[in-house]
């Protein structure tokens, strides 16, 4: 396989990234509970990843910006590529010793994805995209079977795995919110749901079929016809709950907005910095403090518009399971030019 220039140094940068997570994920099974717990050695892990990505990234590319899960955006001289990375996605698989976990790496070009990575280090598993020249997984092409259906002018896409399939009385419930099957703390369930959400947003449909024992099919029908352009705004998500955080965060991120992650006022201001910021979603009970939330809020003209993620229904914002159509209008209500 014939790799590109750019996809070698996105490919080298993640493997350097990888040393220190592989010896980390090894030290985890030998860590005993301290004052700090492990929970802040894999954050110090996650964040040594960013930091050395952001360097070799940036000495391959020097001008090019940076937006990291960590550390937020940092902006470059090359206005038109920006690195988008997660240096440790998974960190639940991380801390508990499941080796699913990955470094995500991707470019974008005058706003749209060019080129992307996601490696496991515990598995040797590289995937790899360039636009217009496919994907791979370690040097072997991916392939999904697609046809055009006449009948309803839509792609029809197939996926299928020969693995251990879904049990019949799962299966009517793989795209609830928070619906697993796995151990307290080995899953969120919500990566079907994100799934179906955006998939039907976009007018689209999402089938499954199983069969124990011998795999899973997955069949997506969307429109043919080219999706409305949406103004990118540029958001921030602010929740003490990891799981409710990423979820606002994936479907914001899957509607073509620029997303920002934090748990708290002071986390928001350090990733916020001077960064232009259109919309701020904040769980309500972090707001009482309002002091706190100055530097993020008060930017004169540039005030972002406020959503306020709730506990429950009727308590003025968007409460969980935070179905997408809810979010989608919260928007709309306070961006009326945009999504």
């Amino acid at each position: 396989m014939l790799r590109s220039a750019l996809l070698n140094v996105m490919m080298a940068a993640a493997r350097k990234a990888a040393r220190a997570l592989k010896r980390d994920f090894g030290e985890l099974e030998k860590l005993q509970v301290s004052l700090k717990g492990p929970a802040n050695f894999v954050t110090a892990a996650d964040r040594r990843a960013e930091e050395t990505l952001f360097q070799e990234l940036s000495k391959a590319r020097p001008g090019y910006g940076f937006l990291g899960e960590e550390s937020g955006e940092r902006e470059g001289a090359d206005k038109t590529h920006r690195w988008i990375v997660d240096p440790l996605d998974g960190t639940t698989n991380f801390l508990h010793g499941i080796p699913q976990f990955g470094i995500s790496i991707g470019l974008e070009r005058d706003g749209a994805m060019v080129a992307g990575l996601v490696y496991n280090p515990a598995t040797d598993e590289m995937f790899t995209a360039e636009k217009g020249k496919g994907a791979f997984l370690n040097d072997q092409r991916i392939r999904v079977a697609a046809r055009h259906v006449s009948e309803c002018d839509g792609v029809e896409l197939t996926i299928a795995d020969t693995g251990h399939g879904i049990a019949a009385e799962n299966l009517r419930r793989i795209f609830d919110p928070f619906f697993t099957t796995r151990d307290v703390g080995e899953g969120t369930g919500l990566g079907l749901s994100i799934c179906y959400g955006i998939i039907r947003d976009h007018g689209g449909q999402i089938a499954v079929d199983s069969v124990v024992g011998e795999g899973t099919t997955f069949t997506l029908l969307l429109p043919a016809a080219p999706a409305k352009a949406v103004d990118p705004v540029r958001a921030l998500v602010v929740h003490r709950d990891a799981t409710e955080r990423d979820y606002v965060a994936a479907a914001l991120t899957g509607w073509g907005h620029r997303v920002t992650t934090a748990e708290n006022a002071a986390d928001a201001t350090d990733r916020v910095k001077d960064n232009r910021l259109d919309v701020a979603l904040i769980e309500k009970a972090l707001i009482s403090d309002g002091g706190s939330w100055r530097a993020v809020l008060d930017r004169g003209e540039l005030k972002p518009s406020i959503v306020l993620l709730t506990e429950a229904a009727g308590d003025g914002g968007v409460a969980p399971p935070y179905e997408l159509t809810a979010l989608h209008g919260a928007l709309r209500g306070v961006l009326k030019e945009c999504v």
